[in-house]
């Protein structure tokens, strides 16, 4: 197997299952990729979800007690047997060409991480199931005449007609700007921030040798890629982006990010007491914020 899609997920059945939609037509083909999920800690119907894909893809399914981003990556990272790991959230949509384009320059360059743009369908946030119309207190589905139903995304939608939904998804959030800004212009010693869970390919050598992710920030979400992309940058590691290739994130409400966001970097700043951590700390905390206040 060349690829492993390794992918964490915690009570987000209906998202998921359009992150694996996307995943069926790949151009690299389906005999070329295997698909790992952690469900950490799920009570939802995720296992029934993902039962639907058996047979269309290669899926490694694992059950573990809510371990957190870290420790359901590492989960998964043991059990896949790929050459190269892709790691991705749960909530987006990857191009067909995505893991291909990454692969490829892993393949030229083992030292390389590669990654691509993430752009947010920011109309998606309102959706706990953005198929089907059922919004996230779960109590009611949209009304047949609802403007709303125009902002649904269709498992058909994403196989025969990407084009036109990547073309609806052309926002960068303000965490990805900056991001895209760093990756293009430098600073070289902040090219580490490219690594981010929404969707990064690493040579399973390399991945292995740094330790994969750090558990120690058990729940906290915010700085957990963050730590292992600061450790890849240190020990001489190159980040690439695929500018052929994109990933749509399905976009979602985040009440407690700013509280988690806060302990994650306070805990990897304490460990390497680093300036540059600071940085890009303040120059991502805008985006959180307005993310808080519906205006990112």
């Amino acid at each position: 197997m060349l690829v492993s899609v390794i992918i964490p997920t915690h009570n987000k059945a209906e998202r998921l299952r359009l992150t694996l939609t996307a995943l069926l037509d790949q151009d690299i083909g389906r005999s070329n990729f295997e698909v790992v999920i952690a469900a950490d800690g799920c009570t939802d119907a995720t296992a029934d979800e993902v039962r639907a894909f058996e047979g269309d893809l290669t899926i490694r399914y694992l059950e573990s007690p809510q371990l957190g981003q870290s420790g359901a990556r590492n989960l998964a990272a043991r059990s896949a047997t790929g050459q190269i790991l892709t790691f991705i959230d749960d909530d987006v949509l990857l191009s067909p060409n995505y893991l291909r384009c990454g692969s490829e320059i892993v393949r030229d360059d083992p030292n390389c991480v590669a990654r691509a743009r993430v752009y947010t369908l920011r109309y998606a946030r309102p959706f706990k199931d953005p198929e089907r119309g059922i919004l996230f207190d779960g109590t009611r589905a949209l009304a047949s005449d609802s403007p709303l139903r125009k902002m649904l995304i269709s498992s058909d939608q994403i196989r025969t007609q990407w084009s036109e939904l990547a073309a609806r998804g052309t926002h960068l959030g303000h965490f990805e700007a900056t991001v895209d800004e760093i990756m293009a212009r430098g600073p070289a010693a902040l090219r580490w921030v490219g690594y981010s869970g929404s969707g990064v390919l690493i040579d399973r050598e390399l991945f292995e040798r740094m330790g994969g992710y750090d558990q120690a920030f058990g729940l906290n979400w915010g700085a957990e890629a963050l730590e292992l992309g600061y450790r890849l940058g240190q020990a001489g590691a190159s980040f690439a982006q695929c500018n052929e290739a994109r990933s749509l994130h399905l976009d979602h409400p985040r009440s407690a990010a700013m509280a988690t966001f806060e302990a994650s970097f306070d805990k990897f700043f304490a460990r390497y007491q680093d300036p540059d951590i600071l940085k890009v700390k303040a120059l991502i905390e805008p985006g959180l914020v307005g993310i808080q206040q519906g205006a990112n």
